[in-house]
């Protein structure tokens, strides 16, 4: 039986079932049939609504509009390993001017996973782990990159630790950040990395024949000098 306040307006606050849909980890999500928009199992828009009209859901689904008063709680549910930190991921969001059409690229689109430390933000993207840094309020951020090693047969060894992707990324703000993330790939880095050893191998080989052409020219120079001293 539904307990009611101010039945009058039709609020429906709490019931048997709804204890038992929030406690039951297999339910994540909650939908209306009388509209098209999911809703995190916890959004109070759903409470003024009976049980009756509303559908659990155990999987996200991205045909449905999101509804925006829980949007932020959803899209945790859905990525995060650590969705209890809700408050911890607002105030990096707010940091770092984080809105929810991006979260939901993030979780939805990308299907991202997360978690977060202070002001660090893991986010695991097919093979690899990257971490944003937020550096301030205002909106600047530092991303880091999984170290690994590379191996003969071409796959990669993941070693503990990050690194700074690159210059670029020490002080950028986190759309580019996000989109680093999305665009790597490591085969075409590897081939990007494998170039510019070549070119640095040629410009040092270049530069040592240099020196020794320089060298030689010296030489005969000064041979030739003692000769005509000579005679």
């Amino acid at each position: 039986m539904n307990k009611i306040n101010n039945s009058d307006r039709g609020v429906f606050l709490e019931s048997n079932w709804r204890h038992r849909v929030l406690s039951d980890e297999r339910v994540k999500f909650l939908k209306l049939i009388t509209d098209n928009s999911i809703h995190d199992k916890t959004c109070k828009l759903l409470q003024k609504y009976p049980d009756r009209d509303i559908i659990c859901l155990n999987e996200y689904d991205e045909k449905l509009s999101q509804c925006r008063g829980c949007a932020i709680k959803a899209y945790l549910r859905l990525g995060a390993k650590d969705p209890k930190n809700y408050k911890r991921y607002c105030t990096f969001f707010d940091n770092t001017f984080l809105s929810a059409k991006v979260l939901r690229e993030i979780y939805v689109t990308n299907k991202m996973t997360t978690s977060i430390f202070e002001r660090t933000l893991t986010i695991k993207y097919k093979e690899d782990t990257w971490r944003i840094i937020s550096l301030d309020n205002d909106g600047n951020v530092q991303l880091r990159h999984n170290n690994y090693k590379r191996l003969t047969d071409g796959t990669r060894q993941f070693l503990g630790g990050y690194h700074i992707q690159n210059n670029y990324c020490k002080r950028i703000k986190i759309r580019p950040a996000l989109s680093v993330i999305e665009t790597y790939d490591y085969k075409i880095h590897s081939i990007n990395d494998s170039i510019l050893q070549t070119v640095d191998k040629n410009k040092h080989s270049a530069l040592k024949q240099s020196a020794i052409s320089r060298f030689l020219a010296w030489s005969k120079s000064v041979n030739n000098w003692f000769k005509r001293m000579l005679f």
